[in-house]
């Protein structure tokens, strides 16, 4: 299997190719047991010396209500397939026959004018082995009726722990998340969230394992600064040709006491990202039911006001070559656009800022339960390099076309 690797070296961050296929789904459940937890270090360059720890963020409480989700059924949609047709597709997965006829009989198929969906049991799939239920989601994923296969939940990189640190969930359905998580590609998923629901035992823990479920993990970046730092060369770094701001006069004067250490990042940013770091997009942010996504967020990364556009879904290639934009050279700087296309199409399939070293900023789908992060480029790639070849491509604002007033 090719992976796309991103690796700071001294002639710059390298790129190397990386495919996937859909056969190499691992049927196991997904691990992070050798994450790395505690506050880690960036690999030193331009930006200076970083340090990083995650940090995990739940959605609004009135999102959550919003999602539906907390009455998510289990169903299986099969769209424009016939009956034997989908008894042989699920045949292939390895299910028993026994199984087969009990999904597909009475009280669990669903007749709906021609379109048929399955209901089965919600022990029946939770008692099947890893390999049959990875194979079944691979067949699920492809109709975005499927909505928990075709877009699962992420699972921390950096593991279970702080994913279900102070969630408000037993020891058992903590068991149970681990036990149904499985890795889609390279990416911890779970899909499986009314299984994982019907086993609350109460109200309260209901609530609260959906909230867990929908957490987002983020990092916490900030910049080590000492008498020692060449203040200088760091500020220009994250000074780019974007922006006015004179980094220096606010950074200097840390440098000089004692018990300040450290400055974190999210003073360093322009006024968009620094507005929406850790946050949820507002539904008064959207037009109708289009929310800001990755494009959006990372097309206005360098907006003083951001610009409501780059919601338009059909011209994301368009912003790319209009004379805002122009193909980066390498190593990438401060707030470069990196964009993921789709190998076979050219198709832009997700779109972040570069920050430093392998860190970006993102806000990963359209969605609202969806925030605003920084997030190591590896485990953002690892969301969308999964079953297709995929390209990675660096974007720079152009200089003259500066929007940032500060």
């Amino acid at each position: 299997m090719g992976r796309k690797l991103f690796r700071w070296t001294t002639s710059g961050l390298i790129c190397l190719s990386f495919t996937t296929s859909a056969k190499e789904i691992p049927t196991t459940e997904a691990s992070a047991a050798d994450a790395p937890t505690g506050v880690q270090l960036s690999q030193p360059g331009p930006w200076g010396d970083l340090e990083y720890f995650p940090i995990a963020l739940e959605p609004p409480d009135q999102y959550v209500t919003a999602s539906g989700h907390l009455e998510a059924k289990l169903v299986w949609h099969f769209p424009n397939k016939t009956l034997t047709e989908i008894i042989d597709l699920l045949a292939t997965t390895g299910l028993q026959e026994s199984d087969i006829n009990l999904f597909t009989g009475p009280g669990h198929l669903i007749r709906t004018g021609d379109q048929i969906s399955l209901q089965p049991p919600l022990d029946a799939v939770e008692g099947l082995s890893p390999e049959v239920r990875s194979k079944i989601y691979v067949i699920l994923r492809q109709w975005e009726q499927n909505e928990f296969y075709a877009k699962p939940f992420p699972v921390f990189s950096s593991g279970f722990d702080l994913m279900v640190h102070e969630s408000g969930m037993s020891p058992s359905a903590i068991d149970i998340f681990k036990k149904l998580s499985y890795r889609w590609g390279s990416a911890p998923s779970f899909s499986d969230l009314p299984i994982l629901l019907s086993h609350a035992q109460n109200d309260h823990e209901r609530w609260r394992i959906a909230k867990t479920v929908m957490r987002s993990e983020g990092l916490v970046v900030r910049l080590k600064l000492s008498a020692q730092s060449d203040l200088e060369s760091i500020m220009t770094y994250w000074s780019s040709s974007a922006r006015r701001k004179n980094l220096k006069v606010f950074a200097e004067p840390l440098t000089k006491m004692p018990e300040v250490n450290t400055l974190d990042i999210v003073h360093l940013l322009p006024p968009t990202p620094r507005k929406l770091l850790y946050t949820y997009a507002s539904p008064l942010m959207g037009i109708g039911s289009t929310f800001p996504d990755c494009f959006w967020t990372a097309f206005n990364f360098f907006a003083f006001e951001p610009s409501n556009r780059y919601l338009d879904t059909t011209s994301h290639r368009t912003f790319l070559t209009d004379e805002k934009w122009e193909r980066a050279t390498l190593p990438p700087r401060f707030g470069d656009v990196i964009i993921v296309t789709d190998g076979e199409t050219g198709e832009p399939m997700h779109a972040c800022n570069f920050i430093a070293d392998d860190i970006v900023f993102t806000k990963n789908g359209r969605s609202l339960l969806r925030p605003f992060v920084f997030m190591k480029l590896e485990n953002v790639l690892k969301n969308y390099l999964k079953s297709r070849r995929s390209e990675v491509f660096f974007y720079r604002l152009k200089s003259e076309d500066t929007e940032t007033v500060e």
